[in-house]
């Protein structure tokens, strides 16, 4: 006779046990309220500003909407700029460069509602938003847009070899300006 043990998921890093308890509350259709923390939003969501994400079905998440979503062991809101059915690029307002491919699954909610002066108002994520925006950005994204369109990992890849290609390049823009940094 053949004995069945019983196993049950433990999440073992921070972001697992993030996405558990988004994807827990999702399903409660309790909202969570959180604090914005740094300033890749800018003033859409200054740092400090309280924010309320109410979950949403997968497949209601769309451009332009302020979503938050778990990353790295850490939630993030940013907006979306585009979907496709594996996943969404985010930016943050503030920022001329797109996130790293984020799956839909890895999305906890939308932000709903922001805190100012005390009160709690409806957040409008219908306001077009504009961030600088150069040809090489517009370029980038394209490319990430294509990747993610075939496969999330691929969009993932390509977005952290770009990133690792811009780091480069600013080194060694700095190393020509400043003679002798490039040998550290």
């Amino acid at each position: 006779m053949r004995s069945i043990r019983s196993t049950t998921f433990v999440p073992d890093s921070t972001a697992d046990q993030l996405l558990a308890f988004g994807v827990l509350l999702g399903r409660s259709g309790k909202v969570i309220e959180s604090e914005i923390s740094g300033t890749s939003m800018g003033s859409t969501l200054p740092s400090g500003c309280r924010i309320r994400i109410r979950p949403l079905s997968t497949d209601e998440y769309r451009p332009g909407q302020v979503v938050a979503f778990v990353a790295g062991g850490a939630i993030f809101a940013h907006r979306i700029v585009h979907r496709s059915r594996q996943g969404v690029l985010t930016r943050g307002d503030s920022h001329s460069w797109c996130d790293l491919p984020v799956p839909v699954s890895a999305i906890l909610g939308v932000v709903s509602e922001r805190q100012v002066n005390g009160k709690w108002h409806v957040f409008d994520d219908s306001v077009p938003f504009e961030c600088e925006k150069r040809k090489r950005s517009w370029i980038i994204e394209t490319l990430l847009l294509v990747c993610l369109q075939i496969d999330i990992r691929l969009a993932r890849r390509a977005s952290k070899f770009l990133l690792w290609l811009a780091r480069w390049r600013r080194r060694l823009v700095r190393s020509l300006s400043q003679p002798g940094e490039l040998a550290k």
